[in-house]
């Protein structure tokens, strides 16, 4: 792996964070029109189908199942993929966006602390200190620079966003350790997401109080963008970059989503662009400069490991 391997890893992260950036606008808007739980069925199944089309189109004549013959890391994979949607999707309804937002980027810390375990790897103290830094920017931009706009109170609700947040870096981390091929893995990943819906609605039918509720036209396009930008595409472009990348390099960049999400907005709907939306760069590359004086040549080794 060499350096041309580095800027492509690099390249597929951004295109994977610029998918992800209008996740919490659409998902805030999905939920409060079609509930939490049908969202989840919905984008699991549609992200799904949408992995196995773009799988077919792009290796139709060479397809590749040889990821079956490991069934029991698929479902590893999915397990903490199924969670981590779930929860995330159903602390929409129960807390505002900023505190979603703060709680749930937490995850660049849980992905870099599971995957030096994982790949038995210590943070350093420069590492460490990047990551710090990426999270006090988010924590700034969230809370519009005003920390009294953190409302806690809700502990539950923020229990179960952190354990979305650990649930999604686990996941994160197993696809770079298990290194199989992306669509296809995702899509098997979903599907079973979408099968562990139905002991849940067997268990639990207060979920789905008036059935699961089909969405009208404009709820679908959405669900559909959702499906497959964000999560068909989005995922399996940032999985593939971060099998390329080092992982705290990458968790960095990872903080970028919501700012990214502000200049779409100033851009496309003309809306403001405050000191608080600007500062968080600043922390965030600062950090990244922090961590990249850490010798790249470190992916190297990190990637002999990945089986």
């Amino acid at each position: 792996m060499g350096w041309r391997d580095l800027d492509s890893g690099y390249l597929f992260i951004l295109f994977g964070i610029f998918a992800w950036s209008t996740q919490a606008f659409v998902t805030k808007i999905m939920v409060t029109k079609l509930g939490f739980f049908s969202i989840y069925i919905f984008s699991s199944l549609f992200t799904a189908i949408t992995a196995f089309v773009f799988y077919y189109a792009l290796y139709k004549g060479r397809m590749d199942f040889r990821f079956l013959a490991h069934p029991s890391k698929i479902i590893i994979i999915s397990i903490p993929l199924a969670l981590a949607n779930f929860l995330l999707f159903a602390s929409f309804g129960m807390l505002t966006a900023t505190n979603v937002i703060i709680l749930l980027y937490i995850y660049p810390i849980f992905m870099s602390v599971i995957h030096s375990m994982a790949f038995k790897k210590r943070l350093t103290t420069r590492e460490i200190i990047g990551l710090s830094m990426g999270f006090v920017g988010i924590f700034i931009f969230a809370t519009g620079g005003n920390p009294m706009a953190l409302h806690v109170g809700n502990f539950m609700a923020d229990i179960i966003v952190l354990i979305a947040a650990l649930s999604w870096a686990m996941y994160l981390v197993l696809q770079k350790k298990y290194s199989f091929e992306e669509f296809s893995s995702n899509g098997v990943a979903f599907l079973l997401s979408t099968l562990y819906a139905l002991p849940i609605i067997i268990a639990y039918p207060a979920f789905l109080p008036h059935g699961l509720v089909l969405p009208n036209l404009k709820i679908l396009l959405m669900l559909l963008y959702f499906s497959i930008v964000t999560f068909a595409i989005g995922n399996v472009v940032y999985v593939k970059g971060l099998k390329k990348t080092m992982i705290v390099h990458t968790a960095l960049l990872t903080y970028l989503p919501p700012i990214i999400a502000v200049g779409l907005d100033f851009l496309v709907l003309k809306e403001g662009i405050f000191w608080y939306d600007l500062v968080p760069i600043l922390f965030i590359f600062i950090g990244y400069f922090v961590v990249s004086k850490e010798k790249d040549k470190a992916v190297l080794s990190e990637n002999r490991d990945v089986l």
